[in-house]
């Protein structure tokens, strides 16, 4: 069973495929050192049980799919996998459903190298400290005028 905690790998890879939709599988040393970055990918790939600390609710999934050839291949979310968003932020979901238009993403190569740049900006961003939830959280949130 994998515990969800802030801070940690999972917790960081699931904030980043939250805010940016997908990452190239090739930039993972982007997030800190790759071995073990790909191992976790490697991890998620297979049905696990999952909960995060604040709750103890089970979820049992596969949590990530990696798709494409060579330098092409791209890290998302698994679909079944969406509802531990929640545990990562409460507004997760919400951004990331209509963010990235209920779970689809368009498979030609212009889409998918702007959501890499973007996504490994925000690797960058999470790399010198900057907090991705506090921004999803801002963004979300409606004009008040």
């Amino acid at each position: 069973m994998i515990t969800i905690r802030p801070g940690s790998h999972i917790h960081r890879l699931l904030l980043l495929l939250s805010v940016g939709g997908e990452f190239p599988s090739s930039s993972l040393g982007i997030l800190g050192n790759e071995r073990v970055y790909k191992q976790l990918v490697h991890r998620l790939e297979s049905v696990q049980s999952f909960c995060s600390d604040k709750d103890e609710l089970m979820h049992t999934s596969k949590l990530v799919n990696v798709n494409g050839k060579r330098d092409k291949r791209t890290i998302r979310l698994y679909k079944g996998a969406l509802p531990v968003l929640n545990a990562i932020h409460p507004r997760a979901l919400k951004y990331y459903l209509n963010s990235f238009e209920e779970h689809k993403f368009h498979g030609d190569a212009s889409h998918m190298g702007c959501n890499h740049r973007v996504s490994e900006a925000l690797a960058i961003c999470m790399s010198a400290g900057i907090c991705l939830a506090r921004t999803a959280d801002k963004r979300d949130m409606p004009d008040s005028t």
